[in-house]
Formats: C-alpha cells, structure tokens, sequence
C-alpha cells in the first residue's frame, strides 16, 4: 500500500454523523433509510410522471403514511417468503424421516 494512498481525496464524501449518532433523526428521515436499504421506491406514483430519464430524480417523496405503508408491506412479504421457504424445509426433512422409518419398519 503506497503512503500517498492514504492521504488522497476519495470519491465519496463519509458522514460520520451517520456512525456517530450526533444528528438527531427525524420519523420521515429514518423511513426514508429503511426503504433505501430495503429496495422500495420512496417517490409518489403518479402515471403522468415519467419514470426514467432526467426528470427521474425530480420526483416528489411520497408522505410518511405511504412511506410506511409500503415499507411494511415489503417487511411482510419477505418474512411470510422466509417462512414459506422454512415451512418447505421441514416439510421435507419431515417427508423424507418418514420414508426412513418405513424403510426401517419393512427390513
């Protein structure tokens, strides 16, 4: 590692605050956070807006209310896919325990 690699400007400034804790968070502040990390489109749905392209990113925020709504709703469908995929799972550790104790039952 070269000495004048530490001290170069990097592309991306790096908010300490955000792993410090010295900025108070407001509800919509923390929402907004939440649907980044979580994938979902925190812009107001509007037909008539285009959704791509240079007015892209002048879109309005939705409300708090919707903002909500749609990150539940995306919690929600991840947590019943986890639980499908777990109940699956032991379905079929059940389903094969019971083809072993047949197996054992007829030797």
């Amino acid at each position: 590692m070269n000495i004048k690699s530490l001290f170069m400007k990097r592309d991306k400034e790096q908010d300490w605050a955000k792993y410090l804790g010295l900025s108070i968070q407001s509800r919509k502040q923390w929402l907004l956070e939440n649907c980044k990390t979580n994938n979902v489109s925190i812009f107001t749905d509007d037909e008539n807006e285009q959704s791509s392209g240079i007015y892209a990113e002048l879109r309005g925020v939705a409300s708090e209310a919707e903002l909500e709504k749609r990150l539940y709703s995306k919690l929600a469908f991840k947590n019943s896919s986890n639980a499908n995929i777990i109940s699956v799972m032991s379905c079929a550790i059940a389903f094969i325990s019971l083809i072993i104790s047949i197996v054992a039952y007829f030797k």
